[in-house]
């Protein structure tokens, strides 16, 4: 999964905000034409499975729930070249299992079809996600541009006191500071202090859904790389005890564009990007690879709730209120930190990221 190339992404510098599942489910789709080394490369670095369609299959209905307060969407679309043919077993297949719809584009305009590209995406991210296709990213040689969006927004399941939100130092090294916007709250929570990883675990909930966000906390000012390099494994298997516990949490918004090229190419995939790519499973033309992998994800963290979005297009052409309990525990986010806001019916990674002040 690129769950795991995400994580690496917290030991930069910059705070970021990514969707593995976005990217896992437009780099299927290309997967599913893609033959010989092309798809065994693609395959491996994005573990996609033989049961794959199956698999997006069940997940679909979680990816696609609307309620009072909370709402998770995801929808895919496939831009054509006019006059460009591609195999119907790929449209039927994208139709059927992506739910994607197909729309004809001439890719010579380019202002134009990226615009016709982006207000798709703004309307199915409410305005959050914005350019993610740039004129000078097609062109009369691009020939198929897919796009996944993921959008989710929910009230928590305990909201944070706007009065008791206030100005806060928050450690961006061992010994600079710079004063955030600081959330404060006292509340039952799923908390555990994991020894081995020297790391704090939060989960809290929202209504109306089954997704949750978890914050991780190293123990040290300094410990975000250290704890980045292992969390996964306790991730999976955190020992939540519900407790009451005074948490602050910084107010946040996180914008950011990620290039996955860099990213796969690091985990193998090769062939997809050369003249030697064979995706002969969209059509019969030859000479298509893959030019570009662009995701932009966003994310709002606030006293009332999360909004986040995420969009990743791959471009492919011819090369060339009540009273709270007293808290055991405390939960003080004053330093870097990682979070993960996941489905737990399925365990699905929604969004991962770090913030750093």
């Amino acid at each position: 999964m690129l769950y795991e190339t995400d994580i690496e992404l917290a030991k930069k510098d910059k705070a970021f905000i990514a969707s593995p599942i976005s990217a896992e489910i437009v780099l299927s789709l290309v997967a599913e034409g893609a033959k010989g080394d092309t798809h065994t490369e693609l395959s491996k670095a994005v573990h996609i499975g033989s049961n794959q369609r199956e698999a997006l299959k069940v997940i679909s209905p979680t990816l696609n729930s609307e309620k009072d307060d909370a709402k998770l969407l995801s929808a895919n679309k496939i831009y054509v070249a006019e006059g460009f043919d591609i195999k119907k077993s790929i449209k039927s297949l994208a139709a059927d299992v992506y739910k994607a719809g197909i729309e004809n584009v001439n890719f010579k305009e380019n202002v134009a079809a990226a615009d016709l590209i982006n207000k798709w995406v703004e309307g199915r991210t409410n305005n959050k996600i914005k350019d993610l296709i740039k004129p000078d990213q097609v062109d009369s040689l691009t020939k198929l541009v897919l796009v996944n969006v993921l959008y989710f927004t929910a009230k928590w399941h305990h909201p944070f006191t706007k009065s008791l939100t206030s100005q806060k130092p928050f450690y961006t090294s061992e010994k600079e500071t710079k004063n955030v916007e600081m959330m404060q709250n006292t509340l039952e929570a799923s908390f555990w202090h994991c020894g081995y990883l020297k790391a704090k675990f939060l989960e809290l909930p929202f209504l109306d859904t089954n997704v949750t966000m978890t914050f991780i906390l190293p123990d040290s000012k300094t410990g975000l790389a250290d704890v980045a390099e292992r969390v996964q494994e306790y991730l999976a298997h955190a020992k939540y005890i519900r407790k009451p516990v005074a948490v602050s949490i910084p107010k946040f918004t996180i914008r950011n564009n990620i290039d996955l090229v860099p990213i796969l190419k690091e985990l193998g995939v090769r062939k997809l990007f050369s003249k030697d790519a064979d995706l002969s499973g969209i059509s019969d033309k030859g000479g298509l690879s893959v030019s570009s992998v662009q995701q932009q994800a966003y994310i709002d963290v606030n006293e009332s709730g999360v909004e986040a979005a995420a969009a990743t297009a791959v471009g492919i052409g011819l090369t060339s209120a009540l009273q709270p309990p007293k808290p055991e525990d405390t939960f003080i986010a004053d330093h870097p930190f990682l979070y993960v806001l996941k489905d737990r019916t399925h365990n699905i990674v929604l969004f991962v990221g770090s913030y750093k002040g």
